[in-house]
Parts: structure tokens; sequence; C-alpha cells
């Protein structure tokens, strides 16, 4: 898996927030495991499943953040706190960020884009 830095930006100002290092799923096992992968997050603060548009929490041992993007990075949908055994899906998605639940801590609003993906130096990739 690679691992992204992106930033996240407000449609209705344009005003770019923190950055967001994100690792990148495109396998399939890689999907498929999502966040079941101990090595999901390793320098990470969430997974982007790609393409995805719909997962579950299944066995997780905690609660889930999740975002629904389309392919310009558009948030089509995003939810908070999604507990265990829960199937979350938006049909328009074109990929999924998902994160242990952090309450303390911003997650994506629907409406905000995920923009600038840059692929950060050598060392990113993994």
């Amino acid at each position: 898996m690679k691992t992204r830095l992106v930033f996240v930006e407000n449609q209705i100002d344009g005003e770019r927030l923190t950055p967001v290092r994100l690792r990148v799923a495109h396998r399939i096992h890689e999907r498929l495991l999502g966040l079941f992968n101990k090595k999901a997050l390793v320098d990470a603060d969430a997974l982007l499943l790609e393409p995805c548009n719909s997962v579950h929490t299944v066995g997780m041992p905690t609660d889930l953040d999740i975002a629904f993007l389309d392919a310009q990075g558009l948030v089509l949908k995003s939810l908070r706190n999604v507990p265990p055994r829960q199937l979350a899906s938006c049909r328009e998605a074109h990929s999924t960020v998902e994160r242990f639940s952090k309450p303390n801590e911003t997650w994506l609003k629907t409406g905000q884009r995920v923009v600038s993906i840059s692929i950060g130096s050598p060392a990113c990739h993994q």
C-alpha cells in the first residue's frame, strides 16, 4: 500500500484544512481486509479504499468514521462513530475513507473535497 498526503478543502470558501496522510488500498485483497490489516494505518491517519462504495464494520473492535467520495474527491456522505456489525454505502461513491473513530478529532464533512493528492517522498511508498 502507498501513503498519500492529501488536503481537505471546504467547498464554500476554498479554505484548506490540515493535511491528512492516507494509506491507499487499490488491490482487492487490501480493500477486502481494510482496517483488519494491522499495517493499514502505519504512518497514516486513515485508509482510502479505491474503488469502493460500500463497507461493513463486522468484526471491528471499535466504531469507525467513514466518508464516501466521488471521483473528484468530493465528500458525498460522512458518518461518525459507526458501531460494529453495520453496513454503510453510497451508490454514487467512487472511493471510501475510513479510520477508527476519534471523537475528539475533526472528520471529513459532506461538501468538503479531498484535494491536492500528492505522492510524498520515496519514503512514503510502501
